[in-house]
């Protein structure tokens, strides 16, 4: 007896051995040259982008470990400190690759404007010949009544809507955009093996910026995520510590829990603040026959909105009597060619009053109407209308980043000679002699058109019959200037 137990003894220390040296041989494979090269590999036919990583290790309970993730996307570059995957071992059994949780930690994710006008124009010119908008399941099929596709119908925009009438309604008339589905494609809502097995994708302490040549224009910073990917009724949730756009904080921190209803993802929220205004979200994201499918539709009930902006010596304090509105978005998440959607919101009394001086601005109505298609976003209409002077633009923008387009100013009498201190004084229009602005026919009005055209990272600007085409962003910032020192002259 004292012999088996002995005997078996030694069989267990050897296969511990066995298993220590397999385990230490496996992670010396998986740092080996070839191992990297492939998962670096994979990532890039994923991404169409070249991937660097540090080490790969995989621990006793089974999770892999993959530290130093990084690429250089143009000016700016994706780090991960540490990713930890967990496969899905009774898939594996089953010669099928899946994970039941994968842990980011600690990405930082930063992008030009540069580089994501340049990849939106890549994926633009790569058309889908007949790009499928599949539409995704209804919610009486989330609340147990069946299974089937959301009623979608073309987009229309109210006729009888207009800023003159006492109460805005613009959206009763809008209805979801409307996709064509290729008849052979499976829709959204097939039950694939990955809505059987529970898989979650964790994020933690994600920070996003996107930069351009002059800062900063969007951060989100602490960002944590428990996004479920796989499984059926669960719920998950993704929040951020701030937010800030052009180094103008929105606010400190928000939470958005998200819900998977079979195949589909979905935004359980029902009201979401964005700037003072009370949002009512509907988004939903699922699997497509050529790829991720995505619908978002914002309803702005009619309600009043007062904002206080404040950014170092100047803040505003915004207030709007009544706005309304909707805003509807759908396609192919990765085919930005197959993006279809429409914006049309309206407001009335909308008055901003500046802190310093306590100038005011005040405008009797605000009309905004896009529409997108075909990788082309159209302006037909954006308008502020005032009794003393009146804003009216439209034009094209391509999202390879390229436009044109006009804004009209008209003004009256008094409103004339402050329009043209502050293009005079800035220096705003290069070689015009004197002033900007020129009277209709009848000289009761006075107005000002300034044509754009040119990529959107470095527009081109003409006052018409009176300039030659020149930089906007400069004029801009001249513009700034000049304001700025007129009000340090008013406080000295």
């Amino acid at each position: 007896m004292l012999n088996r137990r002995r005997l078996w003894r030694r069989l267990f220390y050897w296969l511990l051995l066995l298993v220590f040296f397999l385990f230490t041989v496996g992670n010396i494979a998986l740092n080996s040259s070839w191992t990297k090269s492939y998962v670096t590999g994979v990532l890039g036919q994923k991404t169409g982008e070249v991937w660097e990583i540090g080490t790969i290790t995989l621990t006793p309970d089974g999770v892999l470990h993959i530290y130093a993730i990084e690429s250089q996307l143009g000016d700016g570059k994706i780090l991960v400190k540490h990713v930890a995957v967990r496969p899905n071992y009774a898939m594996a059994l089953k010669k099928q690759i899946r994970f039941s949780e994968v842990l980011v930690e600690q990405p930082e994710i930063t992008l030009t404007d540069a580089w994501i006008i340049e990849k939106l124009g890549t994926k633009i010119q790569d058309l889908v010949e007949e790009p499928v908008v599949a539409a995704l399941e209804s919610k009486a099929s989330t609340n147990g009544q069946g299974s089937g596709g959301v009623a979608v119908e073309p987009v229309e925009l109210s006729a009888a809507a207009s800023p003159e009438v006492e109460r805005v309604k613009p959206t009763a008339g809008v209805k979801k955009v409307e996709g064509k589905p290729n008849q052979s494609s499976a829709p959204v809502g097939n039950n694939g093996p990955e809505n059987f097995y529970e898989s979650w994708l964790r994020v933690r302490d994600a920070q996003f910026r996107i930069v351009n040549k002059h800062g900063e224009v969007h951060v989100v910073d602490g960002v944590d995520a428990d996004l479920p990917v796989g499984g059926h009724d669960l719920t998950g949730e993704l929040a951020w510590d701030g937010v800030s756009v052009f180094d103008r904080e929105l606010n400190n921190s928000g939470t958005i829990k998200i819900e998977k209803k079979g195949p589909v993802l979905s935004v359980k929220e029902t009201v979401v603040d964005f700037f003072g205004i009370k949002l009512r979200p509907d988004i939903y994201v699922g699997h497509g026959s050529q790829g991720l499918v995505f619908y978002i539709d914002l309803l702005i009930p009619e309600q009043r909105v007062e904002k206080l902006f404040m950014h170092l010596d100047l803040t505003v304090d915004l207030s709007v009597d009544n706005i309304t509105g909707r805003v509807q978005l759908t396609g192919l998440m990765n085919h930005p060619s197959t993006w279809r959607g429409i914006a049309d919101v309206r407001a009335l009394d909308v008055r901003a009053v500046e802190g310093h001086r306590g100038t005011t601005a005040h405008f009797d109505s605000l009309l905004f109407q896009s529409y997108v298609h075909g990788g082309v976003v159209q302006f037909p209409s954006i308008e502020l209308r005032g009794e003393d002077i009146t804003l009216m633009s439209n034009g094209v923008l391509r999202m390879n980043g390229e436009g044109y387009g006009i804004v009209r100013l008209v003004m009256l009498p008094e409103k004339k000679a402050w329009v043209d201190r502050l293009t005079s004084g800035s220096g705003f229009f290069d070689g015009v002699s004197g002033v900007a602005t020129q009277p209709f026919e009848t000289e009761d009005l006075h107005y000002m058109d300034v044509k754009l055209d040119g990529s959107i990272l470095s527009p081109m600007m003409m006052l018409d019959r009176k300039s030659d085409w020149q930089p906007l962003w400069p004029a801009i910032i001249r513009l700034q200037s000049f304001i700025k020192e007129e009000r340090l002259e008013e406080i000295l």
